[in-house]
């Protein structure tokens, strides 16, 4: 399993949420390993936030859960993710 740390550079500011969990504004990625593509960064950091407890919200199809949250996840790893 790779590892990574996260670091906002504004730990108190709360600017949108995926599932109960509040996402910084902007997020630096280190410790990666050089040959981790944008997609296989947004693998890993989907595959941790559903191990970190993220659900799908009831009444909401899975599987269209887990594509949005992929996207989410590789619109953030390509530095694109909007707040």
């Amino acid at each position: 399993m790779t590892r990574f740390s996260c670091v906002s550079p504004n730990h108190n500011k709360e600017v949108g949420d995926i599932a109960g969990i509040t996402m910084a504004d902007s997020v630096n990625v280190a410790n990666f390993p050089e040959s981790g593509s944008p997609a296989r960064v947004a693998f890993e950091l989907m595959t941790y936030l559903q191990r970190s407890g993220v659900k799908t919200p009831e009444g909401q199809d899975k599987r269209k859960f887990v594509l949005d949250l992929y996207a989410e996840c590789i619109d953030a790893a390509k530095g694109r993710r909007s707040v």
